[in-house]
């Protein structure tokens, strides 16, 4: 035994000394200008092809690769815009390696220097991503993180400060790390401090549509140790009187060698208040005379204030690896008041029939904490890398509601007494936990394979409600909900390069599961506790064809097959008596959404103008929605059915282009949706309402425009967005317009940025309407208050530059 150890040892001894480490050192020229050629990429290959080590130029063309001894390696360099070249190296004879200079020969003395220099400074194209170098011309145009991104092809912002790439939603990405965990709002991020920004085709790593994608922000290094930040407010008034809201932040970073210090701290309050009113006339429904109509109209009033900070901690030791942690505490509050008045009239005669009120008030509370890690390595070759992410988040939340309940008449009999005073408490405590891996490896140098994986798992989800009327528990409404939700998505794909072709397939392996139970009381006073438990196993296949027809163009198909999921409060078979007017029940019958989807996007990039459209196409066969119909002459019952097919065709087209000192975006959505409402109509007659809704082809559209001027030290920038006529399958809500004008000016140096502005000008214009034809009901609804009224707004916003980012040259 002790032989057998001691022959062990000696092998392992001989083989680390025998394995030693080579370094690799050398400078990358041009082979006419002889400048340096950065951040080139060079591969060290084994006999078998096989990439071992990797690295990039720095900024002087100097790279320096480090890898265990080899026999005989072969040595690639690949560089935008340069032939690519191979040096064999049959033997090494000793640790360090100097090559000297290598020349590259550029890759066509052909194009014009114009276009060469353009494209080869702002575009890189890789396979499933491109990426935008942002240049002094594009971050002088744009006032904040947002102004910038909405530069780039497909991305637009709308008023909201809401980020939509090609029609959806992205994720949002800061150096490799979810935003979130380091950027909860993402106007801390210094616009001059924005190096890169890669669009990301998610479809082409975790599969699904082409539609939306990954925006990863790629920031300058803080290269000096010290303190650098950013502290902005921004206050606004809607009476033209006093403040309103505001939206204060302050972004503190402290460099000390290979670590990185953040602190986040977020500040906002706002104070809203509008009223509506609901005309509501019948046809054919059996509860209810033709001559009714009821009104119902109403006056709210909410004030809300949150507090957030995140503190992170970030350490780089090298270039290929990242570690970020983060951990962040919010604390949400919100006071609302709401009065609400409910009449049945004769439409003929104008006799009032019955008439109910309700005045109440809410008051919301819901702290939360919550913490990530993040993981970023760079393996052997810059294309081989790891990506993980870990994500806790707990909330915890509180609400009362206190409001009573009048009938002033009741079935043509005046009672005039307040029939009872309610109070709600309500307490809900969440917990989740989000877990992503992303492994990204070479098999060669035209092909990829890549592995995703996520886990995000609702546990321990609690929720207690109980109600008492005149201060006596209500035990019809006693709620109390335990479970946990846990989705899963396995994504393998295999992507390819022949010539200018790009292909890509895999498949998604998606699974929820939902357990859990929830207590009820029903009419009969059977306190009665029921268990839900669904399992939702799904087989997506997606693939995508892409056509690179220059570093300008490129062209891209996408077919795919996705799923929504379910929720826990959708499959309850109870039906709950939220007030008088209002019942609501699940539906454990309820199967998710599958959509069938096309998409076909073509972008052209040019440095001081790019555009894309995006043509797309959905399908599916059991789309849910909600059904309502009366129980009574005050009382309705919602309940959520697989009711329609539905079919949606259309096309996104975004344009950004700068003249001068002026720069313009534009985008623009457009598309026709489809019902096939047979189901719906079997199910209307199943509940005996009348079907009175139209299958029909709907058009919908709207528009995002913003224009900046910039001369020296003042910028003017003004925003238009407009939404015409929105159909859906029971009715439509009308055109609105929002237009908002701003006046900045910076000083000391640029670090103060000070704003003047409007929002919301010419909305009475297109006052908020809506109209539907539901099961014999014809509803108008219109809405009037501050989101529809113009505020006036200043915003002050500095920029701390006490360690160097960079930043200077600007």
């Amino acid at each position: 035994m002790k032989r057998a150890a001691l022959l062990f040892s000696l092998f392992f001894i001989t083989s680390m000394i025998s394995a030693q480490t080579v370094y690799l050192v050398g400078v990358l020229k041009d082979s006419i200008s002889n400048e340096p050629v950065s951040y080139a990429s060079i591969l060290v290959l084994d006999t078998k092809d096989s990439a071992i080590a990797g690295t990039f130029t720095d900024g002087k063309g100097r790279f320096k690769i480090e890898f265990t001894e080899k026999t005989s390696i072969n040595l690639k360099i690949n560089s935008l815009g340069y032939l690519t070249k191979s040096i064999n190296i049959a033997t090494i004879s000793r640790s360090k390696l100097d090559l000297g200079i290598i020349q590259l020969s550029p890759e066509s003395q052909n194009l014009a220097p114009v276009e060469i220099n353009g494209t080869a400074v702002r575009i890189e194209r890789k396979f499933d991503k491109t990426i935008y170098k942002i240049d002094e011309a594009t971050t002088a145009a744009s006032l904040t993180i947002f102004d910038l991104l909405r530069t780039l092809p497909g991305v637009t912002i709308d008023g909201d400060n809401t980020i939509t790439y090609k029609g959806v939603s992205p994720s949002i990405y800061v150096d490799n790390t979810p935003s979130h965990l380091l950027y909860p709002n993402l106007l801390a991020i210094p616009v001059d401090r924005v190096d890169k920004v890669e669009l990301i085709d998610a479809s082409m790593r975790r599969g699904g549509t082409g539609n939306g994608g990954i925006i990863n922000i790629k920031l300058k290094k803080i290269t000096d140790d010290g303190f650098s930040g950013v502290i902005s407010t921004k206050p606004a008034t809607t009476s033209f009187k006093k403040i309103d809201q505001s939206n204060s932040l302050i972004n503190l970073n402290y460099k000390w060698k290979k670590h990185l210090f953040l602190n986040n701290f977020d500040y906002n309050t706002s104070v809203d208040q509008w009223n509506y009113q609901i005309n509501k006339e019948f046809l054919s429904n059996s509860f209810f005379s033709d001559s009714l109509t009821i009104i119902e109209s109403g006056n709210a009033y909410k004030n809300a204030s949150s507090v957030s900070d995140c503190i992170g901690y970030i350490y780089q030791p090298n270039e290929k690896t990242r570690i970020t942690i983060s951990m962040a505490a919010s604390l949400p509050n919100q006071q609302s008041v709401m009065d609400v008045f409910y009449e049945q009239k004769n439409k003929f005669s104008n006799q009032l029939e019955s008439n109910y009120s309700t005045t109440g008030s809410d008051q919301f509370s819901y702290p939360s904490e919550s913490m990530g890690i993040s993981l970023y390595r760079q393996l052997d070759t810059a294309e081989r890398y790891l990506e993980a992410n870990l994500y806790y988040y707990i909330q915890n939340s509180h609400t009362n509601s206190d409001y009573k309940e009048t009938f002033n008449t009741l079935n043509f009999v005046a009672i005039d007494s307040v029939l009872n005073y309610h109070s709600t408490s309500q307490q809900k405590n969440n917990q989740n936990v989000y877990i992503d891996l992303f492994y990204n490896h070479p098999l060669s140098d035209k092909t990829r394979w890549n592995l995703y994986y996520s886990n995000f798992t609702n546990f321990n989800q609690k929720s207690t409600l109980r109600t008492y009327v005149n201060e006596i528990i209500d035990p019809y409404k006693i709620k109390d909900d335990n479970y946990s939700d846990m989705q899963q998505t396995l994504s393998s794909r295999l992507g390819t390069t022949v010539k200018k072709w790009k292909f890509d397939l895999g498949v998604n392996f998606e699974n929820q599961n939902i357990w859990g139970d929830y207590r009820r009381i029903d009419d009969q006073l059977n306190d009665s506790t029921r268990a839900i438990v669904k399992n939702y196993f799904k087989f997506l296949p997606s693939g995508t064809i892409g056509y690179l027809i220059n570093d300008e163009q490129e062209l891209k198909l996408s077919i795919s097959l996705t799923s929504q999921y379910l929720s826990f409060n959708e499959l309850q078979d109870f039906t709950y008596k939220e007030n008088s007017l209002r019942w609501r029940t699940g539906n454990s019958n309820l199967k998710p959404t599958n959509y069938y989807s096309v998409y076909f996007g073509y972008s052209h990039s040019k440095e001081k103008w790019n555009g894309a459209i995006d043509l797309f196409y959905s399908y599916t066969d059991n789309y849910r929605t909600f059904v309502s119909y009366p129980v009574s002459s005050l009382i309705w019952l919602h309940k959520r059915y697989n009711a329609a097919k539905l079919n949606k065709l259309g096309g996104n087209i975004s344009l950004w282009f700068m003249i001068k000192k002026v720069s313009i975006s534009v985008y623009s959505s457009l598309y026709f949706v489809k019902y096939d409402l047979n189901q719906l109509e079997l199910i209307s007659h199943e509940l005996n309402i009348p079907f009175t809704t139209k299958s029909e082809i709907n058009f919908n559209y709207f528009v995002f425009s913003t224009i900046t001027y910039r001369v020296k030290q003042f910028s003017t920038q003004g925003r238009i967005t407009y939404f015409g006529k929105q159909s859906e399958y029971d009715g439509s809500r009308g055109a609105s317009l929002n237009v908002s004008l701003s006046l900045n000016y910076l000083l000391l140096k640029n670090k103060l940025q000070l704003g003047l502005g409007v929002n919301n000008l010419f909305n009475n214009l297109t006052p908020y309407n809506k109209q539907s034809n539901r099961a014999g009901i014809i509803t108008q609804t219109a809405m009037n208050g501050y989101a529809y009224q113009p505020s006036l707004f200043l915003s002050i916003r500095y920029d701390l530059r006490f360690g160097s980012r960079n930043t200077e040259y600007i």
